[in-house]
């Protein structure tokens, strides 16, 4: 039996592919932050399974001072992650 993460891995590299392309033309637009935001949105729910109810949007980040989220994953209501957009980008060179 495959161990969980690699399970994973297989279920959403076919999503991923799918999204790629988007992401790509998005940067050859020249995609702004909206833009980005709405690959952003795809990716977390139709990729990585999230529900729209645990995706939070321009949220303080806890015991980050002033500072805010572009994003703020959530799971069971426990912050889990903390993510800041600024426009699309694919791969290390583009």
């Amino acid at each position: 039996k495959k161990p969980v993460v690699e399970r994973y891995i297989e279920t959403i590299k076919p999503r991923i592919g799918q999204l790629n392309e988007k992401a790509r033309k998005a940067k050859h637009q020249g995609a702004n932050e909206s833009d980005t935001r709405l690959i952003i949105n795809a990716v977390l729910t139709a990729v990585l399974g999230y529900k729209l109810e645990d995706i939070k949007t321009e949220q303080r980040v806890p015991g980050g001072g002033k500072g805010r989220a572009d994003y703020l994953l959530a799971v069971d209501d426990k912050n889990l992650i903390a993510a800041s957009v600024i426009s699309a980008s694919v791969g290390a060179s583009g």
